[in-house]
């Protein structure tokens, strides 16, 4: 199997398992989807300074280049 068949097998059985436990989708169109992005953009930004904080304080996260 392909990495790309194996993906698309993968994203499938993943979207069947969530319907049939009644998982509903945070968002269902490109509108709703950057709304979506949206808030989680505002909460990582509302939260910057104790994330980075969280990073110095362990020694095993190493930053990502810029």
């Amino acid at each position: 199997m392909t990495p790309d068949k194996f993906l698309k097998h993968l994203q499938a059985h993943a979207a069947s398992f969530a319907k049939a436990v009644g998982v509903r989708r945070p968002y269902m169109n490109l509108k709703t989807y950057l709304a979506y992005k949206q808030r989680g953009t505002d909460t990582l930004k509302a939260h910057a300074k104790e994330l980075a904080s969280l990073i110095e304080d362990d020694p095993d996260i190493e930053e990502a280049p810029s």
